[in-house]
């Protein structure tokens, strides 16, 4: 068992009223309600409610005479059989009210700030307890903490046992007379059986098996269409295939038709010495993708796919149809099938770590000795191979395709070496500072995100976006990127900020405005700076800032190295696509 650290705010409070607290997992919303109306002191009742907005589910007592359902966006939970960790491990903010017909009663706001072992620092185990509080000024809204932790210590006494399943009713019925523990299960299992879902979500459950029983007889009678990449090709612009055979290394585009064009760019990547450089360009996912891509056949290209398998529509490895149906053609699945030896898969996973571990030189350090390099190399267990293999791989990797280069015994970002000036500045702010080494999961997270996606911040300042503040998902993945980028290069807040205006973002209140500047605020001290060598200022005092000239730097650095389509927006900023700019020089 765990402990959850809450921290729950009186809604309508200016200043906010709140309390900290620890509570448990492996209880049911049920135990859980018992505990906060406690924590908040409510009067106990069973008219509780639990509402996770970002889930559309409401969590409350079942009542056999009465809707579960109360409106048509949330559907219902029943807090006896459900285990807060259903929600509380993947949520972070729940609305916690108790209904009176007689008066309206106060609501809190409580946000999931991080889980705790269930032990304290001295071994001895926990039991619900507030831990810090700030109450009004002038009107006292709560009891003695001190107190109140007492209570709390005496009715909630944590003891592990079969999941307790029954109403809050019950439970305190028990607890008032001190006949019962609060007991937790490892065997936190809920039940379903009288949850029921609103008008939406039957809607689109609806809808999906629709789709999805279409889509499988699509897929029964469809089989191959059996494309060519040549004829795939013939369906480009002409402009794009000249553009990709410039690409390829092929002279002469400009002077042949599109048919003849097309074989023949068809032709060079149907090499097997070409499709193996084009797949030593590739990231774990892109790669992963594209495997599965070929075992499927005849596929429907899910959204959430179509990132990691662009690049092969682009080249003409996977053919993708009007219908939003793809398949990899045959003759492309055939020349992999040569190139794919267990050496090649070896050498791939680890160009595309040493790729990804080359991305977070530039999150972490911006310069840092090649044995760091190394270290954080090796985070991954299947690549723990020597020093001396590891700046062998580094050295294969092809200059243009290289975001670094070997400068001494150090790996530096190219760009930065071109900045002789910001480069020795570089040097002389991270001083004599250990290196900070990321974990595996947080390469991961950054490199295939483009920001720390997994930090709490970083997903409180997505949920105001998207959910308060009206942005797309993808408008908010883009902002997420932009703050990251200000503040490992050494940007303040206000840069920061700047970001959401230049975003056309509009704070209908003050309370979220005073909210996304509190978490900007956070998202700085948390997030980890070149300056200081990976590490983040809340770890150390922060040395002076960096000059803005090393983000501009470092973002255009950016955008030069990643492999550039016709069809991508143009890096220099133009708005227009890159064939019709920059990729016409």
């Amino acid at each position: 068992m765990e402990f959850y650290q809450l921290k729950i705010i009186r809604k309508g409070t200016k200043p906010p009223v709140w309390r900290r607290c620890f509570v448990p997992s492996n209880i049911t919303f049920a135990q859980m309600a018992v505990v906060l109306e406690e924590i908040l002191e409510y009067s106990f009742t069973d008219r509780y409610e639990f509402e996770f907005y970002q889930e559309k589910v409401q969590v409350r007592e079942y009542r056999e005479n009465e809707p579960q359902v109360t409106s048509g966006q949330y559907d219902f939970a029943n807090a006896s059989d459900t285990f807060v960790n259903d929600l509380l491990d993947k949520m972070t903010w729940f609305t916690f009210r108790v209904k009176a017909d007689e008066q309206k009663l106060p609501e809190y706001r409580a946000e999931v700030e991080k889980k705790i072992p269930a032990v304290n620092e001295d071994g001895e185990a926990l039991c619900p307890v507030i831990v810090k509080e700030k109450t009004g000024a002038e009107e006292a809204f709560w009891s003695d903490t001190e107190k109140k932790n007492k209570r709390l210590a005496e009715l909630f006494i944590p003891e592990a046992g079969e999941p307790d399943h029954r109403s809050s009713k019950e439970i305190q019925e028990d607890f008032c007379q001190g006949k019962a523990a609060l007991i937790f299960s490892e065997n936190a299992v809920s039940k379903t059986e009288n949850n029921k879902k609103c008008v939406n979500s039957l809607i689109k459950d609806m809808a999906e098996t629709v789709t999805k029983a279409v889509m499988k007889e699509m897929k029964k009678t469809a089989g191959s269409r059996k494309p060519k990449v040549a004829e795939y090709l013939q369906a480009y612009e002409q402009e794009d295939l000249v553009f990709l055979a410039e690409d390829l290394g092929l002279s002469g585009a400009e002077e042949q038709d599109k048919q003849e064009l097309a074989g023949r760019i068809a032709g060079e990547l149907l090499k097997p010495e070409v499709m193996e450089k084009e797949f030593l360009r590739l990231n774990e996912w892109e790669f992963q993708a594209f495997e599965k891509a070929m075992k499927k056949g005849l596929f429907y290209v899910e959204e959430n796919e179509w990132a990691d398998l662009e690049w092969a529509s682009d080249l003409g490895y996977l053919a993708v149809y009007d219908d939003g149906y793809a398949e990899v053609p045959a003759e492309v699945s055939d020349v992999f099938g040569k190139i794919f030896t267990p050496e090649f898969r070896a050498l791939q996973e680890k160009r595309s770590w040493l790729s990804a571990c080359l991305v977070m030189v530039e999150y972490l350090y911006g310069t840092a000795p090649a044995r760091v390099v190394y270290r954080m190399y090796r985070r991954r267990r299947e690549c723990r191979v020597s020093f001396e293999e590891f700046m062998e791989l580094f050295q294969s990797v092809p200059e243009e395709e290289n975001l670094c280069v070997l400068d001494g015994d150090r790996i530096s970002l190219q760009a930065l070496l071109e900045e002789e000036e910001i480069y020795r500045m570089l040097l002389e702010y991270q001083g004599d500072r250990e290196f900070y080494i990321p974990s595996e999961e947080e390469i991961v997270d950054c490199t295939y995100n483009g920001y720390p996606s997994q930090l709490p911040v970083y997903r409180k300042i997505r949920q105001l976006l998207e959910q308060e503040l009206g942005m797309s998902e993808e408008l908010a993945e883009a902002y997420l990127c932009e703050i990251y980028r200000v503040y490992y290069t050494g940007g303040l807040m206000s840069e920061a900020m700047e970001q959401l205006n230049k975003n056309g973002v509009i704070f209908e209140t003050k309370d979220q405005a005073r909210e996304m500047a509190e978490l900007l605020m956070e998202a700085y001290s948390k997030t980890r700076k070149v300056q200081l060598c990976g590490h983040a200022p809340e770890e150390e005092e922060s040395g002076p800032r960096f000059p803005g000239v090393f983000q501009n730097d470092m973002s255009g650095r950016e955008e030069k190295s990643k492999k550039i389509y016709p069809n991508d927006p143009c890096p220099c900023g133009s708005g227009k696509k890159y064939k019709k700019c920059c990729g016409r020089n």
